[in-house]
């Protein structure tokens, strides 16, 4: 952690941390569970900023929230996440989380489709806080 700011102090790691349901009432919110299922989430700073950083953050398995849950429970949630952070009650109007590229394989014979997708317009200032050029 930096100093307990919200945001990583190094600039790239690995989280494997199995997650479970919290409870039966809310079956889609997670939490860390050592008997839940197994998640693993690469992850890589590409910019800080006053109390901010921008995280890559590629999720080797897919679980139900399981960037938010293991950004959360690193220490560094998601910017207005009022369910896993630390955001106002109902949040913001949109997360900002986005899906940034995807690949695709379409066959051993072809190589796989990429798609990338450029960032939306309500998370450009907290980009351009941490270093993002606007590319």
């Amino acid at each position: 952690m930096d100093g307990g700011r919200g945001r990583p102090a190094e600039d790239e790691g690995t989280i494997d941390l199995p997650l479970g349901r919290l409870n039966a009432e809310r079956g889609w919110w997670q939490k860390p569970d050592p008997d839940g299922q197994k998640a693993v989430t690469h992850w890589k700073v590409l910019g800080r900023g006053e109390g901010l950083a921008w995280l890559a953050m590629e999720p080797v398995t897919g679980r139900t929230h399981q960037l938010r849950v293991h950004a959360a429970t690193m220490g560094w949630p998601i910017v207005g996440d009022n369910i896993y952070g630390n955001g106002p009650r109902f949040g913001e109007p949109t997360l900002p989380l986005h899906s940034r590229e995807i690949g695709i394989p379409i066959s051993r014979n072809k190589p796989p489709v990429h798609v990338v997708a450029p960032a939306p317009e309500h998370m450009h200032e907290r980009l351009r806080a941490c270093g993002w050029n606007g590319e």
